[in-house]
């Protein structure tokens, strides 16, 4: 039963570690976005890369 116990610890603590990590790569990207749209421009913007790490399949 310990081991039950240890398992959902660590299974909380990898979704709490992993939400805070996907709201601090957001984050990040912030002020790339912000500046392309006063630019008015995508060219600083590797979409392909942001929608893999956004979604998990580049890791």
């Amino acid at each position: 039963m310990e081991n039950d116990g240890n398992r959902t610890l660590f299974h909380d603590l990898n979704y709490v570690f992993g939400t805070i990590g996907t709201v601090l790569w957001g984050f990040q990207l912030l002020p790339q976005v912000h500046k392309n749209w006063r630019n008015g421009s995508t060219k600083g913007i590797d979409m392909l890369g942001a929608a893999f790490s956004a979604t998990s399949l580049g890791e």
